[in-house]
């Protein structure tokens, strides 16, 4: 991992080629602890979502009748109350259904793990944050990615009161869009992290 860190931080250096509009995965924070230390906010959460087919996360041999993959993560961050910014990292498994079509998927089909940083300084004026890093699958290949922090917020455009604020990878506010019903986690609205990777 600190190999991985190391990588990532040479890449906040460069440029990244452009981004498509829509995300390659989206991810919700389904749980999360976090302790305040000095002007530390440090936390880990629970991650899981979707990715589309062919992209690093969801491999065509994975899926090759579906359109998406389902992923589990665990990520977490060290965030300056001061700055607004801080390191982030974490592993990920991409996993399928077993024979019981009723649980929900869990055998692991790949695996690996992310690092960069999170700029959230933004984020009390626009409900969004960012990230910036890199991803290493299974096999070691390396993936850069940008993505996009959206947390809910309340509002009146849809049926359960709840919105994100829609944007590009560049995380400029563009609209609102209310949450659907898999948006919420125990009746709660979830934090969703939306990942583009370079093309």
């Amino acid at each position: 991992m600190k190999t991985l860190i190391a990588a990532a931080a040479l890449l906040l250096c460069t440029a990244l080629p452009a981004f498509a509009n829509e995300p390659d995965a989206t991810l919700y924070e389904l749980t999360e602890n976090m302790f305040i230390i000095g002007n530390h906010r440090i936390a880990t959460a629970a991650l899981g979502g979707f990715a589309k087919r062919n992209t690093p996360l969801c491999p065509f041999r994975l899926v090759p009748r579906g359109e998406r993959c389902i992923i589990n993560a665990t990520g977490s961050n060290d965030i300056s109350l001061i700055t607004g910014t801080g390191p982030i990292s974490g592993t990920y498994t991409t996993v399928t259904q077993d024979t019981n079509p009723i649980d929900i998927a869990e055998v692991v089909r790949l695996s690996g793990e992310f690092a960069g940083r999170m700029n959230l300084s933004q984020a009390s004026i626009t409900s969004l944050g960012t990230m910036r890093g890199l991803l290493v699958d299974g096999e070691q290949h390396s993936h850069a990615f940008v993505g996009v922090v959206r947390f809910p917020i309340p509002c009146l455009t849809g049926p359960l009161d709840f919105c994100y604020v829609t944007s590009d990878a560049d995380a400029i506010p563009t609209d609102l869009v209310p949450l659907r019903r898999h948006e919420f986690a125990l009746g709660r609205p979830m934090v969703r992290l939306d990942i583009y990777f370079a093309e």
